[in-house]
């Protein structure tokens, strides 16, 4: 199964690993970008400290690693 754009849906080539990954076109990629800037995404729940504790530690378990 392939994967598909998370935009307009289509599927993308298996080999399609490079260039405006993982959505199908730089248009479907700049509409997402202006989903973001007109705030259409959001958390819709703030950051408590105990989210951020765990984050710091998965951050920490993930020093040395190659990404």
């Amino acid at each position: 199964m392939n994967p598909t754009c998370p935009m307009c849906h289509k599927p993308l080539p298996s080999d399609e690993r490079t260039g405006p990954f993982p959505f199908c076109s730089g248009h479907c990629k700049k509409l997402d970008l202006y989903r973001w800037f007109n705030e259409e995404y959001r958390i819709s729940v703030p950051a408590t400290p105990e989210d951020l504790l765990e984050l710091e530690a998965g951050e920490e378990t993930n020093k040395g690693e190659v990404p």
